[in-house]
């Protein structure tokens, strides 16, 4: 955005009342998430993993399958990043003062956002971390379920939390990166919605034109889901 961001169109006050939640989200929480957003910024695997209990040692194929999520995410999140090139809220607002970084890639679609759902996505194909991990929609006793919703709504539209617990530590992943100062609140929303558009290209897409064939993702999901004894 050169020169006065108010002339370059009707954009600017969504921009800046994006912004302002920064400012909040800085004020507020900065302090208290600091720590953990910084394990997170290059290390956003290990944290997915320690969170499901998975080790090289005993889950090689799990570890594998986030390494794919990774290895797709980062492709498909750089395409974008070019295309929109938004540059990070501390250019457009110094005294946001990130504590590292901010990367020198462009804001949006926000990475961190992206990885952590893709491979909360890609973990939840897994019928024990489902069971353990995935959408609660009954709070019964009964144990997790499928992303995809029977009754043909979209669970990943919109903004609003999604009751499971991988997909909980996904959006605070992408929140903590607000907190820190180096992506919008519309950078996280983007990741989930860029997740959930990969995930279902490359395993639930039905029509052949829109769907991604990635055989040996689907061959490391089996291994991995080999790997988790189902506990019901």
């Amino acid at each position: 955005m050169n020169g006065n961001p108010a002339a370059s169109g009707s954009g600017w006050p969504f921009i800046r009342a994006e912004i302002e939640q920064l400012q909040q989200l800085m004020e507020d929480d900065r302090g208290n998430y600091l720590a953990e957003a910084e394990a997170q910024a290059d290390d956003l695997a290990g944290y997915m993993l320690a969170f499901i209990g998975a080790s090289q040692a005993r889950h090689p194929w799990t570890v594998e399958l986030v390494s794919c999520g990774l290895a797709i995410g980062n492709v498909a999140y750089m395409r974008w990043k070019d295309e929109f090139k938004r540059v990070r809220p501390s250019t457009l607002c110094p005294g946001l003062l990130p504590p590292f970084g901010p990367p020198a890639h462009p804001a949006f679609p926000s990475g961190h956002s992206t990885l952590g759902h893709l491979i909360a996505l890609l973990l939840l194909e897994i019928p024990a971390l489902q069971q353990r991990h995935g959408v609660f929609r009954k709070f019964d006793g009964s144990h997790g379920g499928p992303v995809a919703d029977p009754s043909g709504a979209d669970p990943l539209a919109g903004t609003k939390p999604i009751a499971s617990p991988l997909l909980w530590l996904a959006a605070r992943l992408a929140k903590n990166r607000e907190r820190i100062g180096v992506h919008y609140p519309s950078d996280s929303s983007a990741g989930r919605h860029l997740a959930a558009g990969l995930w279902r290209a490359l395993l639930h897409e039905p029509t052949a034109a829109n769907r991604i064939d990635a055989p040996a993702l689907r061959m490391v999901l089996a291994k991995a889901t080999a790997e988790w004894q189902t506990p019901w």
